[in-house]
């Protein structure tokens, strides 16, 4: 989550990446376990998928915005 923190710093626009939609979903999935004990072997297998594939993406999907904006820069840092 630290991060995510320092990728916020850079830009906001992380949010509306795929990588940053991937981790709002999984931060959300984790909150939602003590609420539904029950089903909480599906909700970490699928915070777990979820963060396997999103950080295996190639960068070029990772880094795509998911709501195009022309007045949005993406951070351009490298590395």
């Amino acid at each position: 989550m630290f991060i995510m923190l320092t990728d916020l710093h850079a830009s906001f626009a992380v949010l509306l990446e795929v990588r940053g939609v991937a981790v709002v979903i999984k931060a959300i999935l984790l909150v939602l376990v003590p609420l539904f004990w029950e089903e909480r072997n599906l909700l970490l297998l699928t915070a777990l998928i979820i963060g396997a594939v999103s950080s295996h993406m190639p960068k070029q999907y990772r880094h795509r915005l998911l709501f195009q904006n022309s007045r949005i820069t993406t951070d351009m840092r490298s590395g």
